[in-house]
């Protein structure tokens, strides 16, 4: 349901709705193929079953104020619901369930196009997730617990188009992210994995034509973020540390937009940065992780009829 209102030529206000009826079953079953060190940990256990039902209503309101037809204010608030469930392989039957999510986001921004070619935006945002799933490991086995979690920061965008050949944009994001609700391994106040105080990217492109049907475009790109937990602190795995990918497409194709020919390249500076790092449950030290895609190029042939 979603409904709009005109109050003015300068204020718009706009409000929506949605009601969610949820209902999962689940069944499961661990057996022992070949016994060994493993299933003093992992012990079998005998089938069972286990259902749930949910009923979540997620909302929105919102309202602009232009200050002209390209200048505009606005503030809004959204209440979104992500449905609990159950762990799709759980080390423990009493981890299995674990409760859905509720997010409540306030927002208030600018959007605005400044001296006809510079476009900006900027937000001011902040997020509280209630029972926010946190996968940790402990001793019983994996499990999804549900914590307070909390990120407020800064979202800004620029835009700026010099010539009509060249755009350039970028973006940059500052966002404090707490865990506000202590557990096993993580103290109140500390910051959750997969979550950087600063992150954007930042893009260049050129598109000149070359003859009357072909184009050449050139377009260099950069994504960056500061450094980030890919665990809680406690598990002592590394950290994904800071990082600025630099990646390009270079393209010949016509004009109309038939067929073009593309060079890709990513990661051009070839950092080495672990993506994921991971101390396994009673490890005791030891951790794996994933390491990023050194540089790569790619040939692309577009072809449309």
């Amino acid at each position: 349901m979603q409904g709009n209102a005109s109050l003015s030529e300068q204020i718009k206000l706009s409000a929506g709705g949605r009601l969610t009826r949820e209902t999962k079953d689940g069944r499961f079953e661990r057996t022992t193929i070949r016994p060994g060190s493993v299933t003093a940990i992992f012990a079998p256990f005998p089938e069972f079953t286990i259902k749930r039902k949910e009923n979540n209503f997620d909302w929105n309101v919102s309202g602009q104020y232009y200050l002209d037809r390209r200048n505009v204010l606005y503030a809004s608030a959204s209440r979104g619901n992500k449905s609990g469930g159950f762990q799709t392989l759980p080390s423990n039957p009493a981890l299995t369930e674990f409760e859905g999510e509720r997010a409540l986001t306030l927002e208030t921004g600018v959007k605005s196009q400044l001296f006809g070619r510079v476009g900006l935006d900027v937000a001011l945002f902040s997020t509280t997730v209630k029972d926010f799933q946190y996968v940790i490991n402990t001793p019983q086995g994996n499990a999804v617990t549900n914590v307070k979690v909390r990120s407020r920061g800064v979202d800004a965008a620029v835009n700026w188009r010099p010539t009509r050949e060249l755009r350039i944009d970028g973006g940059v994001v500052y966002a404090d992210t707490r865990i506000l609700e202590a557990f096993a391994g993580a103290p109140a106040g500390s910051r959750p994995s997969r979550a950087p105080v600063w992150s954007g990217n930042a893009s260049i492109m050129y598109k000149v034509g070359l003859s009357e049907n072909l184009d050449l475009t050139v377009n260099p790109y950069v994504d960056f973020s500061s450094s980030q937990y890919n665990q809680l602190p406690s598990a002592n795995a590394p950290k994904r540390q800071s990082y600025a990918l630099v990646n390009a497409r270079v393209a010949i194709g016509e004009s109309n937009g038939n067929w073009e020919l593309a060079l890709i390249g990513k990661n051009l500076t070839n950092q080495q940065i672990f993506y994921t790092s991971t101390t396994p449950l009673l490890a005791g030290g030891p951790w794996y992780g994933n390491i990023s895609t050194p540089a790569t190029f790619a040939l692309q042939i577009t072809v449309k009829r």
